[in-house]
């Protein structure tokens, strides 16, 4: 199975798994639930821009450290991104009115995740100017794209992480994530390549489900 691959089917589960105990457990435990979700976000995002800015900058010195810190924050994503969809599909969600405390924490707790990791990406990016300008130029890009794409994540990152239209945010991320993925088909690189973006996509895509309303519930009148 490629990266991608393992990466979405984990996600799936643990999507099942978060939403068979939302509906199991009461709807205050589920708020509690979703701000000890946050902190963790927070933490494992935080975790990740220290893991990439440590590899930027002490290189092979900080590497018995962060490959077995990336290799553990990444087998976490599916999970981060299995309790996002779940409480989009969840009927808990329903049944709370729109910016309900899960949801709103929710939402909160991928914000920082997704932007935290964006924020590393640049880092790597910027540390990696030679490789990124190569890439582009092989894919038939304009370096000016490179730079402006760079600042759009950095931005968008930013907003995500401020609160501020979180949900135009995590739309532009997720276009530029599927601008990712095709330009990586495109030149037939290995699936593993586009990982990352992948990742951040199905993140994307769920904080643009939580930014949206949940349809609320409409009673019919019983017949006489």
């Amino acid at each position: 199975m490629t990266e991608p691959t393992v990466f979405l089917t984990w996600t799936a589960l643990w999507t099942i798994g978060f939403l068979v105990a939302l509906r199991a457990i009461p709807v205050q435990s589920a708020a509690h639930l979703g701000s000890g979700a946050a902190v963790v976000c927070i933490v494992l995002g935080v975790a990740g821009l220290a893991a990439v800015s440590a590899s930027t900058w002490l290189g092979a010195d900080a590497a018995p450290v962060t490959r077995p810190l990336r290799a553990w924050l990444t087998a976490c994503a599916p999970a981060v991104a299995g309790l996002g969809w779940s409480v989009v599909l969840s009927g808990r969600a329903g049944h709370a009115p729109p910016g309900g405390a899960v949801r709103q924490a929710t939402a909160r707790a991928l914000a920082w995740y997704v932007g935290l990791a964006f924020l590393g990406f640049e880092v790597g990016k910027a540390a990696h100017d030679t490789e990124m300008r190569e890439f582009f130029l092989v894919s038939g890009l304009p370096l000016a794209l490179m730079y402006t794409v760079m600042l759009a994540e950095s931005l968008a990152a930013l907003a995500l992480l401020c609160g501020w239209r979180r949900t135009a945010a995590a739309g532009l991320l997720g276009v530029i994530m599927l601008g990712a993925i095709g330009t990586h088909l495109h030149n037939g690189d290995a699936a593993a390549d586009s990982a990352d973006a992948v990742r951040m996509l199905v993140l994307c895509g769920a904080l643009l489900a939580l930014g949206r309303a949940p349809a609320r519930t409409t009673l019919r009148p019983a017949r006489a």
